[in-house]
C-alpha cells in the first residue's frame, strides 16, 4: 500500500507565519470540506531499482467515515480504512476484512491520511513533531516522527497545499522517497450512495 507523501511549494509573495497560528489558518481551510475526492500519482525513488514505482488512483477522505485508497495502476486493489477496522477490496471485488490491531501498519497509514487531508493537529502531534509556515495562499507542514522506533524508519514528511492538500513527501530513513501528488480534488458536504456502501461494505 502506498505511503503518504510530497513536495511541497511555497510563494514568497507574503511573510509566513509561524506555528502554531500557522496550524490554524491550515485547519480553518482544510476543515471546511467534510468530504474530499482526488486523484493520485504516487511516484516510489527506492535506492535498490533503477526506476521509480508509479502508481495511480483515486483517494476518498471523510472526516466522519475514514479514507478508501484505490489503486487503479499498475493493478487493481483498494484498501477502506476506518478507525476499527482495514478493509483490503481485491480487483475481483473480494473483501478481506480485517481488524485494525492486526493491520497495523496499514491502519496507521490511513490515520495519518485522513488527519493529514482534515490538518488533525491532535492525531498528528501525537506521533510527530510539527513545524508548519504560511505564504500567501499557500502553505507547508513538516512533521518529523517523535519516537525513536519510527524515525529509524521515517525520516520527515512534508505537506503542501492551498484549499486542499496538494502533494505530500516522504522522507524515508535509509534514503527511498515517496511522493504522493493530488489532483482534480473537489469536496462535499456528503457521500454518495456507492461511497456509503464501501465504508459499510456493501
Amino acid at each position: 500500500m502506498g505511503r503518504l507523501i510530497a513536495a511541497a511549494w511555497l510563494a514568497a509573495a507574503a511573510p509566513a507565519f509561524a506555528q502554531p497560528a500557522a496550524l490554524d489558518q491550515i485547519r480553518a481551510r482544510l476543515d471546511a470540506h467534510a468530504v474530499v475526492r482526488a486523484e493520485f500519482v504516487q511516484t516510489r525513488t527506492l535506492s535498490a531499482l533503477e526506476r521509480p514505482l508509479v502508481a495511480r488512483g483515486q483517494l476518498l477522505v471523510s472526516r466522519a467515515d475514514g479514507v478508501v485508497w484505490q489503486v487503479e495502476k499498475p493493478f487493481r486493489t483498494a484498501y477502506v480504512m476506518q478507525q476499527e477496522s482495514v478493509t483490503e477490496i481485491a480487483a475481483d471485488g473480494t473483501r478481506t476484512r480485517r481488524e485494525a490491531r492486526d493491520a497495523p501498519a496499514i491502519a496507521r497509514v490511513g490515520r495519518i491520511l485522513g488527519a493529514l487531508v482534515s490538518a488533525n493537529a491532535a492525531a498528528l502531534e501525537n506521533q510527530f513533531h510539527i513545524e508548519a509556515t504560511v505564504t500567501g495562499d499557500l502553505w507547508q507542514i513538516l512533521l518529523q516522527p517523535r519516537q525513536a522506533q519510527v524515525a529509524q524508519r521515517l525520516k520527515a514528511v512534508r505537506v503542501g497545499g492551498g484549499t486542499f492538500v496538494d502533494a505530500v513527501h516522504i522522507d524515508e530513513a535509509n534514503g527511498d522517497t515517496t511522493l504522493l501528488q493530488f489532483r482534480n480534488q473537489r469536496s462535499a458536504a456528503t457521500l454518495s450512495e456507492d461511497e456509503r456502501r464501501l465504508f459499510a461494505g456493501g
